[in-house]
C-alpha cells in the first residue's frame, strides 16, 4: 500500500472550523486569556514563549539567515489556528515548536514550525501535517517522538544552541 493511500480521504484543503477558543490555565490573570487569544487560543505557557520568542536574540544556529522566517512561521501555526487545531488532535508542543538543543541541529528534532520555512499549511491531522509546496505539489510533515527536543524559545537557556 502507497504512503499516500494511507492518509485520510478528507478534502485537502480543509480548514479548522469555528474561531479558536480561548485557553487559558485559570488563573484569576484578565490578561492571561488576551495574551492566549492572540496567538489561536493556545495555552498561555505556549503563549508566553511564543511572545518571548518574537524578542529573543537570535542563537547560534547553522544557519541564522533563517533565524526571522523560523520565528515568523512558529508565531503563525499558532495566530492563524493551526497549533490549536493540532494539540486538540494529540499533537505535544515539541511536534510544533520543538528543536534540538545541539549546535548544528538535528533535522529529526525538528518541529513543524522549523520545517514550515515559509510554506502554507493545508490541513493538519492526528499524524501529519499536509504543506502547500508551490503549484500542485504538497508535502507531508509527520509527527513524530520529539525526545530530547527543547522548545525553539529556549534556545539560549541553559546553554542550548548558544
Amino acid at each position: 500500500m502507497s504512503y499516500l493511500s494511507r492518509l485520510d480521504a478528507d478534502e485537502p484543503g480543509k480548514q479548522p472550523q469555528g474561531e479558536p477558543s480561548k485557553v487559558s490555565k485559570g488563573t484569576s490573570d484578565p490578561l492571561e486569556g488576551e495574551v492566549s487569544g492572540l496567538f489561536g487560543g493556545i495555552d498561555a505557557d505556549m503563549a508566553d514563549g511564543l511572545l518571548r520568542l518574537q524578542n529573543m536574540t537570535p542563537p547560534r544556529i547553522a544557519k541564522p539567515e533563517v533565524w526571522r522566517e523560523v520565528v515568523a512561521d512558529c508565531v503563525r501555526l499558532a495566530t492563524e489556528g493551526w497549533a490549536n487545531e493540532a494539540m486538540k488532535q494529540g499533537w505535544c508542543p515539541h511536534s510544533l515548536w520543538g528543536v534540538s538543543p545541539a549546535a548544528g541541529g538535528m533535522a529529526d528534532l525538528e518541529g513543524l514550525g522549523v520545517f514550515l520555512a515559509g510554506r502554507r499549511i493545508v490541513r493538519i491531522k492526528p499524524r501529519f501535517c499536509e504543506i502547500d509546496a508551490g503549484p500542485g505539489a504538497r508535502i507531508f510533515f509527520n509527527r513524530r517522538s520529539m525526545e530530547g527536543a527543547v522548545l525553539v524559545w529556549e534556545l539560549g537557556e541553559r546553554g542550548h544552541g548558544r
